[in-house]
């Protein structure tokens, strides 16, 4: 089942990077440091939905998440009196659920998965073609 929860992970953070990712790329009137970062968001969402590098991906979103938090959110509060979240409440969501990809990886139903239980069954064979096992 953590294998199920990493992909309902994955797959939520994906829509919620592509879909801020495309419109930061290709907005009308967006400075270069914006289109930059939407580009970064449009890519790695799509690696991180798939679950192809995705500890990769993951670790450049929170390099990424953490320069711009620095730079645009410095004056923000914590917490938004008037009931609506502020942008450093969901930073700190953003930051949590990418630090859990980049320490735990994509899980079974990913691209990385699948790679590293194809290179397993590939080492296993030869070990037994080797008489190790």
């Amino acid at each position: 089942m953590a294998g199920l929860g990493l992909a309902v992970l994955r797959l939520a953070l994906a829509v919620v990077l592509v879909s801020h990712g495309s419109a930061a790329a290709f907005g009308s009137s967006a400075p270069e440091l914006t289109t930059a970062a939407g580009i970064v968001e449009l890519v790695t969402g799509v690696c991180i939905g798939l679950g192809l590098f995705t500890r990769v991906a993951a670790i450049v979103l929170l390099v990424t998440l953490l320069y711009l938090g620095w730079t645009l959110n410095a004056t923000a509060t914590f917490l938004n009196w008037h009931g609506t979240a502020g942008p450093i409440e969901q930073s700190l969501l953003l930051f949590g659920a990418l630090a859990c990809l980049a320490l735990g990886g994509g899980g079974q139903w990913s691209v990385d998965g699948f790679r590293a239980n194809t290179e397993a069954s590939r080492a296993a064979g030869r070990a037994r073609l080797r008489g190790k096992l």
